[in-house]
Protein backbone atom coordinates (compact mmCIF):
# COMPACT_ATOMS: atom_id res chain seq x y z
CA UNK A 1 0.00 0.00 0.00
CA UNK A 2 2.67 2.20 0.76
CA UNK A 3 4.51 1.83 -2.27
CA UNK A 4 1.41 2.47 -4.31
CA UNK A 5 0.98 5.92 -2.51
CA UNK A 6 4.38 6.43 -3.42
CA UNK A 7 4.16 6.22 -6.68
CA UNK A 8 0.83 7.78 -7.23
CA UNK A 9 2.52 11.12 -5.44
CA UNK A 10 5.04 10.82 -7.85
CA UNK A 11 2.97 10.56 -10.85
CA UNK A 12 0.88 13.59 -9.64
CA UNK A 13 4.39 15.39 -9.29
CA UNK A 14 5.68 14.36 -12.64
CA UNK A 15 2.75 15.70 -14.47
CA UNK A 16 2.73 18.69 -12.27
CA UNK A 17 6.34 19.70 -13.38
CA UNK A 18 5.13 18.83 -16.95
CA UNK A 19 2.17 21.31 -17.09
CA UNK A 20 4.74 23.87 -15.70
CA UNK A 21 6.90 22.93 -18.32
CA UNK A 22 4.78 23.03 -21.09
CA UNK A 23 3.10 26.32 -19.70
CA UNK A 24 5.90 28.49 -18.21
CA UNK A 25 9.02 27.93 -20.27
CA UNK A 26 10.20 29.62 -23.54
CA UNK A 27 7.73 27.84 -25.85
CA UNK A 28 4.36 29.63 -24.34
CA UNK A 29 6.58 32.80 -24.79
CA UNK A 30 7.69 32.03 -28.44
CA UNK A 31 4.29 30.94 -29.28
CA UNK A 32 3.27 34.12 -27.97
CA UNK A 33 5.24 36.84 -29.51
CA UNK A 34 5.03 34.52 -33.23
CA UNK A 35 1.04 35.36 -32.67
CA UNK A 36 1.32 38.93 -31.75
CA UNK A 37 3.49 39.22 -34.78
CA UNK A 38 1.39 37.81 -36.93
CA UNK A 39 -1.58 39.62 -35.88
CA UNK A 40 0.58 42.96 -36.29
CA UNK A 41 1.72 42.31 -39.74
CA UNK A 42 -1.36 41.01 -40.89
CA UNK A 43 -3.04 44.14 -39.68
CA UNK A 44 -0.12 46.51 -40.88
CA UNK A 45 -0.55 45.04 -44.32
CA UNK A 46 -2.81 46.72 -47.40
CA UNK A 47 -5.54 44.84 -48.91
CA UNK A 48 -4.24 43.13 -52.63
CA UNK A 49 -7.16 42.51 -55.37
CA UNK A 50 -5.98 39.18 -56.65
CA UNK A 51 -7.13 39.52 -60.28
CA UNK A 52 -8.23 35.87 -61.85
CA UNK A 53 -5.45 33.61 -62.68
CA UNK A 54 -3.07 36.10 -61.28
CA UNK A 55 -0.47 35.15 -58.41
CA UNK A 56 1.72 36.61 -55.49
CA UNK A 57 5.34 35.65 -55.38
CA UNK A 58 7.09 35.42 -51.64
CA UNK A 59 10.32 34.01 -50.78
CA UNK A 60 11.62 33.98 -47.57
CA UNK A 61 15.16 32.95 -46.30
CA UNK A 62 14.13 30.63 -43.81
CA UNK A 63 11.12 29.13 -42.64
CA UNK A 64 8.19 31.74 -42.22
CA UNK A 65 4.15 31.55 -41.54
CA UNK A 66 2.04 32.63 -44.27
CA UNK A 67 -1.17 34.43 -43.30
CA UNK A 68 -3.56 35.19 -45.52
CA UNK A 69 -7.08 36.75 -44.52
CA UNK A 70 -9.33 36.77 -47.51
CA UNK A 71 -12.86 35.34 -48.06
CA UNK A 72 -11.99 32.28 -50.14
CA UNK A 73 -9.31 29.49 -49.38
CA UNK A 74 -6.96 30.18 -52.19
CA UNK A 75 -4.29 27.77 -53.26
CA UNK A 76 -0.35 28.09 -51.74
CA UNK A 77 2.59 26.36 -53.80
CA UNK A 78 4.53 24.49 -52.77
CA UNK A 79 1.51 23.52 -50.52
CA UNK A 80 2.94 22.72 -47.13
CA UNK A 81 1.26 21.70 -44.22
CA UNK A 82 -1.82 24.41 -44.67
CA UNK A 83 -5.23 25.09 -42.61
CA UNK A 84 -7.94 27.66 -43.53
CA UNK A 85 -10.87 28.83 -41.21
CA UNK A 86 -12.82 31.50 -41.35
CA UNK A 87 -11.48 33.16 -43.67
CA UNK A 88 -7.69 33.24 -42.18
CA UNK A 89 -5.63 30.78 -44.01
CA UNK A 90 -1.95 29.67 -42.62
CA UNK A 91 0.89 27.75 -44.36
CA UNK A 92 4.42 27.04 -43.59
CA UNK A 93 6.48 28.49 -45.82
CA UNK A 94 9.80 26.31 -46.81
CA UNK A 95 13.05 28.80 -46.93
CA UNK A 96 14.73 29.69 -50.14
CA UNK A 97 12.21 28.28 -52.21
CA UNK A 98 9.29 30.76 -53.99
CA UNK A 99 5.84 30.25 -53.11
CA UNK A 100 2.52 31.71 -55.00
CA UNK A 101 -0.56 32.63 -53.61
CA UNK A 102 -2.84 31.62 -56.85
CA UNK A 103 -6.41 32.70 -57.93
CA UNK A 104 -7.91 30.01 -59.18
CA UNK A 105 -11.51 31.63 -58.60
CA UNK A 106 -13.15 33.25 -61.65
CA UNK A 107 -13.41 36.52 -60.03
CA UNK A 108 -11.31 38.82 -58.26
CA UNK A 109 -10.52 38.05 -54.88
CA UNK A 110 -8.93 40.58 -52.43
CA UNK A 111 -7.07 39.41 -49.69
CA UNK A 112 -4.01 40.77 -46.89
CA UNK A 113 -1.27 38.30 -45.79
CA UNK A 114 1.68 38.45 -43.83
CA UNK A 115 5.00 36.31 -44.18
CA UNK A 116 6.31 35.66 -40.61
CA UNK A 117 9.74 34.35 -40.14
CA UNK A 118 10.83 31.64 -38.03
CA UNK A 119 13.95 31.45 -36.43
CA UNK A 120 15.45 27.99 -35.99
CA UNK A 121 16.88 28.65 -32.50
CA UNK A 122 13.28 29.56 -31.37
CA UNK A 123 11.76 26.69 -32.98
CA UNK A 124 14.04 24.20 -31.38
CA UNK A 125 14.22 25.73 -27.92
CA UNK A 126 10.12 25.78 -27.97
CA UNK A 127 10.21 22.46 -29.58
CA UNK A 128 12.52 20.80 -26.94
CA UNK A 129 10.27 21.89 -23.75
CA UNK A 130 7.44 20.75 -25.12
CA UNK A 131 8.89 17.27 -26.36
CA UNK A 132 10.17 17.12 -22.46
CA UNK A 133 6.84 18.07 -21.07
CA UNK A 134 4.96 15.84 -23.00
CA UNK A 135 7.77 12.49 -21.63
CA UNK A 136 7.38 14.20 -18.66
CA UNK A 137 3.26 13.64 -18.69
CA UNK A 138 3.41 10.18 -19.98
CA UNK A 139 5.98 9.09 -17.38
CA UNK A 140 3.69 10.31 -14.58
CA UNK A 141 0.57 8.85 -15.91
CA UNK A 142 2.90 5.45 -16.50
CA UNK A 143 3.11 5.70 -12.47
CA UNK A 144 -0.25 6.46 -11.47
CA UNK A 145 -1.85 3.20 -13.52
CA UNK A 146 1.11 1.56 -11.85
CA UNK A 147 0.23 2.69 -8.27
CA UNK A 148 -3.71 2.26 -9.19
CA UNK A 149 -2.99 -1.41 -10.29
CA UNK A 150 -0.67 -1.81 -7.13
CA UNK A 151 -3.48 -0.86 -4.62
CA UNK A 152 -6.16 -2.50 -6.50
CA UNK A 153 -4.15 -5.41 -6.18
CA UNK A 154 -3.39 -5.82 -2.83
CA UNK A 155 -7.29 -4.66 -1.29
Amino acid sequence: MRVSIILAAAGAVLIALAIVLFLFTASSSDILTLATDIVNKLNASQPVALKPGANITLTSPEAAVLVINSTRPLPIMPANATAYSGGLEVALVTPNISTYIVNNYTETVVIRYALVSLPAAKIASSLSYALAAFALGVLGSALLIIAAALYALKR
